[in-house]
């Protein structure tokens, strides 16, 4: 059973001074929790959740703001909430943070996680606003992470944990740090290898009889058709083969064991295969939750550029 909260009226960021009403719904029944004192606030609310024990809270803005103003009218009026199961359980949080990537600075706001019952973010997990709780769980699964947890990462950790799974699962040595820095290349040798950026921009006009193409899993599929890994990449083993080469660039990949990057890849893409034609063969809330776990399959081929930066 879920249990929706959030601000009523317009879901507009509450950081940044908007104010209303906050609205609870369960199973099609909805309200507006009102009340002359934050006491009366926190005791309508509790009633929601005594009442019907959910399964999962899921809010707007709830890590950023709803949450912290909660756990704030609890210590300011002495009156606990029920939104742990587990009564002697404390709320367990964490602190927002920034990184660099791509030249943009980017703001991920915390987390607050709950103990016997999952508390979802609907503002704070870019993998529920793209495939909702079908693609959440199925990641989680892959990742072998917390449901909370997956929720708030991004799939670039999925990829990795499962990763870092298969590895221990073959008693594969697992480095503390990423810290194997990339082979040198000559500048020629950039020039004729590197082409990832490149375009080829159509002359101006209208056309006919124009066709599109478009690709599966592009890079995953190449990287698991290929054996592309690290560890594969201008193997020993293989150096003399002609068969191994790569054409028209001086590298060449392993024929005699298959790498790490392939093995993990190579189920992600038989599960989104299977996903996407059961959902041709089905309709309604069926075809839904295929189309939602193929969806959050189809994020991790997004983010797997190469056998390196995964």
């Amino acid at each position: 059973m879920i249990l929706r909260l959030r601000l009523d009226g317009d879901p507009a960021n509450p950081n940044h001074g908007h104010r209303a009403v906050l609205h609870v719904g369960v199973d099609g029944e909805e309200g507006g929790l009102v009340g002359e004192t934050p006491a009366d606030l926190l005791e309508a609310l509790d009633r929601w959740l005594r009442r019907y024990d959910p399964d999962i809270i899921l809010t707007e803005w709830g890590d950023s703001f709803l949450m912290p103003r909660l756990r704030r009218l609890m210590q300011m009026c002495g009156r606990p909430l029920s939104l742990n199961r587990d009564g002697g359980a404390g709320m367990r949080t964490r602190r927002p943070r920034s990184y660099m990537t791509y030249g943009q600075i980017v703001y991920t706001a915390g987390g607050s996680y709950l103990r016997g019952r999952w508390h979802l973010d609907t503002a704070n997990s870019f993998t529920y606003e793209e495939a909702e709780l079908p693609g959440l769980l199925e990641l989680a699964r892959l990742g072998r992470m917390p449901v909370q947890h997956t929720a708030r990462t991004s799939v670039g950790t999925t990829i990795t944990s499962m990763q870092l799974d298969q590895a221990y699962q073959e008693g594969i040595l697992i480095p503390w740090r990423k810290s194997r820095p990339e082979a040198f290349k000559s500048g020629s040798d950039l020039l004729l290898t590197d082409r990832g950026g490149l375009t080829y921009t159509p002359l101006i006009g209208a056309y006919e009889r124009v066709g599109e193409l478009d690709f599966a899993a592009m890079y995953p599929a190449m990287m698991n058709r290929y054996n592309i890994s690290q560890e594969t990449v201008n193997c020993a083993c293989c150096r003399d083969d002609p068969a191994a080469r790569v054409p028209g660039i001086p590298h060449h990949l392993c024929r005699k064991r298959q790498g790490l990057i392939p093995r993990v890849l190579g189920r992600v893409l038989d599960r989104r295969a299977y996903y996407k034609r059961r959902r041709a063969e089905t309709s309604g809330a069926e075809h839904h939750l295929y189309d939602m776990r193929q969806t959050a399959l189809k994020w991790i081929g997004v983010v797997c550029l190469d056998g390196s930066t995964l």
